[in-house]
């Protein structure tokens, strides 16, 4: 069963949430050294999402963690930097097959921040 009460739901606001260290990856290498990450100062979020990750690793090696992961990706559990798809783009597509959308709109989370 998925979240999608019709046959066809476009979502315009799908969100992806950006590593703290995804903008070195674009950048030059000339201001990579001075870059920091966005959430820096907020010790407790790269916590969080540390976790994330390490979840998200799992999910990728563990076919049982995975399993369980889609079946139950509508709690709470896996919301925010949990979420399936959090900061993953294969993994936001799956999230968006789960949830029964036909298309969406893909937004970085930190544009709004």
């Amino acid at each position: 069963m998925t979240y999608a009460h019709r046959q066809q739901i476009y979502d315009a606001d799908t969100h992806m949430m950006e590593r703290p260290d995804w903008i070195a990856e674009f950048s030059d290498s000339r201001i990579k050294p001075y870059l920091e990450p966005f959430v820096r100062d907020q010790k407790e979020t790269l916590r969080e999402i540390d976790k994330a990750i390490k979840k998200f690793t799992e999910r990728q090696s563990n076919i049982g963690v995975a399993r369980e992961a889609y079946k139950n990706f509508m709690s709470m559990e896996y919301k925010g930097w949990n979420g399936l798809g959090a900061f993953d783009a294969e993994e936001r597509k799956l999230a968006n097959d789960l949830l029964g959308f036909e298309a969406y709109i893909l937004f970085p989370t930190s544009a709004f921040n």
